[in-house]
């Protein structure tokens, strides 16, 4: 598609558009369904609202997770909702061979002295 150049006579055709307003006609409606609540649909009861769950995880879980995605066409949060409920459902959550999360420690703050002065 080329862009025809910028004319007088197309500011001027563009002027008096903008002058004359917008047809509701050329337009369409403004809203398509003025029920529809915006955003998601809710994965929660009809009518309550969905949480959303951040997670960190390493880069080749992440990548195996998006590869079996890909592979059953599903989406990764379709499969970590189902991965999560099954786990939760299986010995009520607690796995006997899990692994404890891996814990980092920060290194110890350093101390900021005061700088020095004559009165001290």
């Amino acid at each position: 598609m080329t862009k025809k150049p910028w004319t007088p006579e197309r500011e001027a055709a563009a002027l008096a558009k903008a002058e004359k307003g917008l047809d509701a006609r050329e337009v369409g409606p403004a809203v398509p369904n003025p029920l529809r609540k915006a955003g998601r649909p809710s994965l929660s009861a009809e009518g309550g609202t969905s949480k959303a769950l951040n997670t960190r995880i390493p880069s080749d879980l992440h990548g195996k997770v998006v590869a079996f995605a890909q592979r059953t066409g599903r989406s990764v949060s379709d499969l970590t909702r189902d991965a999560l409920n099954a786990f939760l459902n299986s010995n009520d959550g607690a796995a006997p061979d899990a692994k404890p999360a891996k814990t980092v420690d920060a290194p110890p703050a350093k101390r900021i002295r005061k700088p020095r002065t004559a009165h001290d």
